[in-house]
């Protein structure tokens, strides 16, 4: 029975990842469990972003607290060059993981432009609180019911 692949992988190259999560490490596990193909989708969460973005025009301010950093393009490439040449009997997929994409269109379309990647993900991570994106899991310490159906909706 073949194992599906896995569409969702973070390593180093993701803000939120310990140094120690190599794409190779990854790779080995995904070999060693059988699985025909591996996806790295790295954190792309903005903390600057475009005028046209709809975080700009509903007025949003900023992130709290504004710990993402940008993907290392060329690192996070390189590892993907040298990985596909490591384990050529497994499929390797570039990816991003886009942070709130509703919100970030206009930034997410100027980063693809410049790096096309072969999977693209979308996540809520942050919700809006007083003019400010704010992580899901601090929103959640008070009124966590309320929160997950703001989340949801």
């Amino acid at each position: 029975m073949m194992r599906p692949p896995d569409n969702h992988v973070h390593t180093e190259w993701s803000w939120d990842t310990a140094d120690s999560a190599s794409m190779v490490s990854a790779c080995q596990r995904a070999v060693a469990e059988g699985l025909p193909a591996i996806a790295f989708t790295e954190h792309l969460d903005f903390t600057d972003w475009h005028a046209d973005d709809l975080a700009t025009t509903s007025g949003l301010v900023g992130r709290h607290p504004g710990q993402q950093l940008p993907i290392d393009v060329e690192g996070y490439l390189a590892d993907i060059a040298e990985c596909r040449e490591g384990f050529p009997e497994l499929r390797i997929w570039s990816g991003i993981e886009a942070g709130e994409p509703h919100l970030f269109a206009a930034s997410i379309g100027r980063h693809l432009e410049r790096n096309p990647v072969d999977r693209i993900l979308g996540s809520l991570h942050s919700l809006e609180l007083d003019g400010h994106l704010v992580g899901v899991t601090r929103l959640l310490w008070s009124d966590a019911d309320g929160r997950m159906r703001r989340c949801l909706a």
